[in-house]
């Protein structure tokens, strides 16, 4: 997969980056930021900042409109280069790697922090045609009538980090939660394989530990998974569990978290029976992990 961003970044003045960031301010209240306002916020002529524009739009940085004004917006590989310079810049992320993972809303790619740590940089990508379905099911977005891809993109994945953040913290075992900027997330690298793909040695054992992920995330983050598979669990080479992907997390006071955690444990049993033939009761796992958190 070409990654757009990384190609075009070492080309990029920082009078660039300012004029993609005045893009995107304006891309607060209309679709398309008017030409005129970005050369105020700015400080450029006309002339000089439509010679930038036509450049960012021939790099496929920006998309130009033209109407009853002038008026140009991100495209996400514009919003790609503004969250990669910001992470430089907080000395996070130094250089960027290949893909570890290509899914239908969010790629995550190998990185190296500046302390020379692999890490992974998971970027979310709130498409079109995911789009309808994504305002339906998410809390974030739910209120919002018009919302662009990038805007859904930039809250998933902070809904995500702030999910994460809160589930690091009470010990659950996901992997640790770095830093976040737009609508990407750092967090440390885990090695492992998905369930649905692992060789389990004792799967009533990682049955357990992801039951005891379920309840520590209920019980001490507050939080329910709310898309929970066998596609979202790793398994490490030592055979123990590490959670992942947490952008339809909800508080456990909300309204569908109860259903949702209802259906994580469904899944959970459905798949631990076909695979290997494991039967739990689902109603007594609801029941222990919603139960007293002093058991």
């Amino acid at each position: 997969m070409r990654f757009k961003a990384v190609e075009v970044l070492r080309d990029l003045e920082q009078r660039d980056f300012r004029v993609l960031q005045a893009v995107e301010w304006g891309m607060r209240w209309s679709e398309y930021s008017d030409v005129e306002e970005i050369a105020k916020r700015v400080d450029l002529h006309l002339e000089k900042l439509l010679h930038i524009l036509d450049r960012l739009h021939k790099m496929d940085l920006v998309e130009r409109w033209i109407g009853d004004y002038v008026g140009y917006r991100l495209t996400f590989h514009g919003y790609d280069c503004l969250a990669l310079d910001a992470l430089y810049k907080r000395r996070v992320v130094e250089s960027l790697g290949m893909p570890k993972g290509l899914g239908k809303e969010s790629n995550v790619f190998h990185a190296l922090s500046f302390d020379g740590e692999e890490i992974l940089l998971k970027i979310h990508r709130i498409m079109y045609q995911s789009f309808s379905q994504v305002r339906k099911k998410r809390e974030y977005t739910s209120d919002k009538r018009h919302i662009s891809e990038l805007y859904a993109s930039r809250i998933s994945a902070e809904a995500e980090y702030e999910s994460m953040k809160k589930l690091y913290q009470v010990g659950a075992p996901i992997p640790r939660p770095i830093d976040q900027n737009r609508h990407m997330i750092v967090m440390e690298k885990i090695e492992g394989i998905e369930l649905v793909k692992a060789r389990v040695a004792d799967p009533a054992q990682i049955l357990e530990e992801i039951i005891e992920f379920i309840k520590i995330a209920w019980q001490k983050a507050h939080l329910v998974h709310g898309d929970l598979s066998e596609h979202n669990v790793i398994v490490t080479p030592d055979q123990s569990v590490i959670v992942i992907d947490f952008p339809q997390a909800v508080p456990s006071d909300h309204p569908t978290a109860m259903d949702l955690l209802e259906r994580d444990i469904q899944n959970l049993s459905a798949y631990f029976f076909r695979k290997y033939k494991l039967k739990f009761n689902p109603s007594e796992v609801l029941e222990y992990v919603t139960g007293d958190e002093k058991n």
